[in-house]
């Protein structure tokens, strides 16, 4: 008798095992397919529209405006991106409230996800600035304070963080979004390097995670970028007087955007910079609260840099 119950609960439990390894692998199957189609929905609208107008229908669609508006233009991306409901007697505006509703947090964050793998493989597609910030746009945190690096030593440096790259081999980082924010990086005797990206005038965390690097390797040169770089040279000054420091003052505030390209190349340092008008509602997007903390929804368009061609080497005076 016990043996015929142990036979019947061991074929039991196999059972719902199998059960949930054929769920498992259906949900798997479907992630898969959902991926699948976003991707190709993308490429295909890049390709046919051009990069900026990608960020545009996807600001328009999924980021921080009041409403999406639907068009015979946009569908295909639209039904790639969970909005099959809407896309229907077009064209159609559809509240903000609505659309996140129907594609809810999980395959928003999901579809994110994949975004962002697959344009840092998009060496034909894209430059690579492009590629790396929409990689680093698409993994970020809603308030942007994201680093994002890997064994190539490409590193994307977000807002209000810092990022530090160890030892002399060659590497590229970026920051971007440098509108009213500053930009401050450092190179050691070792070649290892500090490179940070914060808001603010002289933003007192900003020095202080400049000031823990400079103990831990002395001296090190400082490159200070941005509207205000002369007034966080000061500060930075006053944490060690023999610092040699050099400053690039960013001519226009709100009214431009830099991207700045910190780099080793063949042993080389290379500070570069690329600068676009910032217009439209880029400022005010960025600073809607619809999703708590706002920035990674906002009108991302404005800070898309231009091809790698347009970067400018950055020009340096010695802050005395």
């Amino acid at each position: 008798m016990f043996y015929g119950m142990w036979k019947y609960s061991r074929a039991w439990v196999i059972t719902i095992l199998t059960l949930m390894v054929s769920h498992a692998q259906d949900e798997m199957a479907k992630k898969k397919k959902t991926e699948s189609i976003v991707i190709t929905a993308t490429q295909t609208y890049i390709k046919k529209h051009g990069l900026k107008a990608f960020a545009e229908e996807y600001y328009n669609l999924l980021g921080t405006k009041p409403t999406a508006v639907i068009n015979e233009k946009n569908k295909h991306l639209a039904l790639a991106l969970g909005l099959a409901d809407f896309v229907k007697d077009l064209p159609v505006k559809v509240s903000k409230k609505k659309v996140l509703t129907a594609v809810g947090p999980k395959r928003f964050k999901a579809d994110r996800k994949s975004l962002s793998a697959f344009f840092l493989e998009q060496n034909a597609l894209l430059d690579g600035a492009q590629q790396q910030m929409l990689g680093w746009h698409f993994a970020a945190s809603d308030n942007y304070a994201s680093v994002m690096s890997n064994d190539k030593r490409l590193v994307s440096v977000g807002w209000n963080v810092s990022a530090e790259i160890k030892g002399g081999k060659d590497f590229s980082s970026y920051t971007f979004g440098m509108v009213g924010c500053t930009a401050l990086a450092a190179v050691a005797g070792d070649g290892s390097v500090h490179f940070s990206h914060f808001d603010g005038v002289a933003n007192g965390t900003q020095v202080k995670i400049f000031s823990d690097f400079q103990k831990r390797f002395a001296n090190p040169d400082v490159y200070v970028i941005g509207y205000h770089a002369k007034t966080l040279a000061a500060a930075v000054k006053s944490v060690n007087s023999k610092l040699r420091i050099y400053v690039h003052a960013k001519a226009k505030y709100l009214e431009t955007n830099y991207t700045v390209h910190l780099a080793r190349k063949n042993g080389e340092l290379i500070i570069s910079h690329a600068s676009t008008a910032v217009a439209g509602d880029y400022i005010s997007s960025i600073h809607n609260g619809s999703y708590g903390r706002w920035f990674a929804h906002g009108r991302f368009s404005e800070i898309l840099p231009p091809a790698d061609k347009s970067f400018v080497k950055t020009s340096l005076i010695e802050y005395k």
